[in-house]
């Protein structure tokens, strides 16, 4: 979670927001993402709304660059899960032993 002064300066000068602002994110989200409840990295990104600026909450590195990746849009993300769910069940079906 430590960050560089440079990066201090990119939250004031990107989402208009100071250490302390950061420091309070932080702390309302226990230290974890806001998404997969965890804390992969070296510290969590702002994450913001591309069209308004605003900000939304912390992530992680690697939920901050799926959502990057499926460009912010619900749809994608929500086909995604479909698709994973769909190939889980697969493969308990493949796993679970056939009655003789």
């Amino acid at each position: 979670m430590d960050r560089t002064p440079s990066s201090w300066h990119n939250l004031k000068s990107k989402y208009g927001i100071t250490i302390e602002d950061f420091k309070k994110l932080v702390a309302d989200q226990g230290g974890k993402c806001a998404i997969c409840g965890l804390h992969q990295g070296t510290y969590l990104y702002v994450d913001h709304d591309h069209s308004t600026g605003k900000i939304r909450e912390l992530l992680c590195s690697h939920c901050n660059t799926g959502l990057g990746y499926f460009q912010d849009n619900p749809r994608h993300l929500f086909n995604a899960m479909q698709y994973l769910r769909k190939h889980a069940q697969l493969q308990q079906k493949e796993a679970t032993p056939k009655a003789a």
